[in-house]
């Protein structure tokens, strides 16, 4: 597996992460929802990459750390079915381990309700390509059916392009 492949496959997996974090929040670490919305729901599925590249934003210091934007798109199956498009900057050590802020945006379904929003990742990568991403839907930016949607959850790397994704949110009722 080349290194930009699993910064990317890590990438994904710390957004899935941060997103697995909130949801594993006890109730009293998270917000009281607003009246109107729905129950709590908690959803899994997988997500694939499907492209993206590696760009280096800085020659690495002299203790050889770098610093990259990785960009790429996924496809979500499960109880998300879309696409999403990310770019994280990542801190790249030498021994190829990350951490890595991102932000994304998801067009498709949640559990049948369509419409996209963006959301904010987290993600570390270890010496070995495993990622760990949490993330978190970012308050407002949600469109069509999806609107009002809050939530978080979490990306784990199984192996190669391939991971899986937590989600814990709320919706307006209809």
């Amino acid at each position: 597996m080349t290194l930009s492949f699993r910064r990317t496959v890590a990438t994904v997996a710390v957004t899935v992460a941060s997103l697995a974090a909130l949801a594993a929040a006890p109730a009293s670490a998270t917000p009281s929802a607003p009246a109107g919305l729905g129950p709590i729901r908690n959803i899994s599925g997988s997500v694939d990459n499907t492209g993206g590249a590696i760009t280096e934003l800085a020659a690495a210091d002299p203790a050889g750390n770098r610093l990259t934007n990785t960009t790429f798109t996924t496809v979500f199956s499960g109880g998300m079915t879309g696409t999403g498009i990310h770019s994280f900057i990542d801190s790249v050590r030498p021994d190829n381990s990350a951490v890595s802020t991102g932000m994304a945006r998801f067009t498709g379904a949640v559990e049948g309700r369509t419409g996209t929003f963006q959301l904010q990742s987290q993600a570390t990568t270890s010496t070995v390509g495993s990622i760990t991403a949490y993330w978190c839907i970012i308050g407002s930016s949600a469109t069509g059916q999806l609107a009002g949607i809050t939530g978080c959850g979490t990306v784990k790397h199984v192996a190669g392009l391939h991971a899986e994704y937590t989600l814990t949110y709320r919706l307006p009722r209809h």
